[in-house]
């Protein structure tokens, strides 16, 4: 075998390769090794047979990775499970990024030596490194234009109130001043009912702007949702529909800012009630472990949403509804999001609505 490893056709069989190749012996003294790994690890011309094999990557940053891979080669007798990238400086100082494999090469059922295959992907590394930067610069932009929006979103918030409050007022007031018709009377309903909904939109266009990442803290996932249902239950306390829940819940824990979070589920709940035709009103409830996520379903036994919808539930101030300003999805879309989690919607197979939320467990 040795003298097969140091014949002339044995070695232009390595020099056809354009990956670079190194072969030792057990005691770890080089056999032979190719052209490509002379240039690949920026040799000498000298001869580097039966030198030490790690005296040939003194350019490596994890050298200590690189005798682990060739430890494992030479105790099992089989190639290693995971090939590696590393740095290499050459003499001149310049970085390359190789990639390296090894393997046994057996003889006899016993361990003649170990192969090191060694890939130059300097170019791939590069690309890859730049598509990373790219990437980081869309989502800085992206981050920017966000925030600039919510400062923009807040502004004309602030500016429209002053003046929205003024004319409820003066509206209010005037018919108690000046004698009116009832023709007129009714048009001071109506601009009283248009300042209300201006109010309305206002009041949630402050409060979704005002949607950030709060101090998080480890809770159970069972309290986040009893929490939501309290206050899904406080705000339609007056609803003629009787509401029954059916609550099941896998024990986990989440981080979350509590009072966020449970206020993204409570505009999930908030939803389904609103949605009831019927009385009792059924919201199932079901929290289970899924590898890494918690998994919320939420299914109600309302009237479903028209399929032509759909598309549409998560869009600000999308409403089917003539009282409402259709924001409540919508912020709970970005309360889930900014935990790190999804949401989806659609529609149950027998009736209602079904929702899935998924979280993601703690590191």
């Amino acid at each position: 075998m040795l003298e097969f490893i140091r014949s002339t056709y044995f070695q232009g069989l390595l020099d056809s390769f354009s990956a670079g190749v190194v072969i030792f012996n057990s005691e770890g003294f080089v056999y032979a090794l190719n052209k490509s790994a002379y240039s690949i690890l920026d040799l000498d011309g000298g001869d580097q047979v039966r030198k030490q094999w790690l005296e040939l990557f003194t350019g490596f940053e994890q050298k200590n990775t690189l005798e682990e891979m060739v430890r494992y080669v030479t105790v099992h007798m089989q190639q290693a499970p995971y090939h590696f990238t590393d740095r290499f400086t050459n003499k001149e100082g310049s970085h390359r990024y190789l990639t390296l494999i090894a393997s046994p090469l057996i003889y006899h059922d016993k361990l003649f030596g170990v192969v090191l295959e060694i890939n130059d992907v300097t170019n791939i590394f590069l690309l890859h490194e730049r598509e990373k930067s790219i990437l980081h610069e869309k989502n800085a932009l992206q981050q920017e234009r966000y925030e600039g929006l919510l400062k923009i979103s807040m502004s004309v918030a602030h500016q429209i109130r002053n003046p929205v409050t003024i004319i409820g007022g003066l509206a209010q007031r005037l018919p108690k001043e000046i004698a009116l018709s009832t023709r007129q009377i009714g048009y001071f309903d109506t601009i009283r009912s248009c300042v209300k909904r201006m109010e309305n939109i206002v009041s949630v266009v402050n409060e979704y702007s005002s949607i950030n990442a709060e101090e998080r803290h480890v809770t159970a996932a069972a309290l986040l949702i009893q929490t939501a249902q309290e206050d899904a239950l406080r705000r339609f306390a007056a609803l003629p529909v009787e509401v029954v829940w059916q609550i099941e819940t896998e024990p986990c824990e989440l981080v979350a800012a509590i009072s966020d979070l449970s206020r993204g589920i409570a505009e999930v709940f908030a939803n389904s009630i609103e949605s009831f035709t019927a009385s009792p009103g059924i919201i199932k409830v079901y929290g289970s472990l899924h590898e890494k996520l918690y998994r919320i379903e939420i299914a109600d036994s309302g009237k479903g949403i028209p399929e032509r919808n759909l598309p549409f539930v998560f869009d600000p101030f999308f409403t089917t509804k003539t009282v409402g300003v259709g924001m409540g999805l919508c912020k709970a879309k970005k309360i889930i999001k900014e935990h790190g989690g999804h949401i989806t919607v659609q529609n149950g197979e027998g009736g209602g609505t079904t929702v899935h939320i998924e979280l993601p467990l703690p590191h």
